[in-house]
């Protein structure tokens, strides 16, 4: 019995872990709603200096975006 209660809860944290879901900003991170004809390469030159290729990325990796693709009202969480 002590088993399957452990193996359920070590299955609840596997999947809180993988969720679609990005954790909550940290320190230095900020946060972005999405407005009607934002892109993530405008939300990324708007946020960035340097190379916006590369915060695109940051930007996807942080928010566990598999496409670039974007709603209305969407929240993304801006890496520092």
């Amino acid at each position: 019995m002590f088993a399957i209660i452990l193996f359920c809860g070590a299955l609840m944290v596997m999947t809180e872990a993988m969720s679609d879901h990005p954790a909550e900003p940290t320190a230095g991170e900020s946060v972005v709603y999405v407005a009607p004809g934002d892109t993530l390469w405008s939300i990324a030159s708007a946020t960035s200096d340097g190379d916006i290729r590369q915060r695109v990325f940051e930007i996807k990796l942080r928010n566990n975006l598999e496409s670039d693709v974007l709603e209305s009202g969407q929240m993304l969480i801006i890496p520092a």
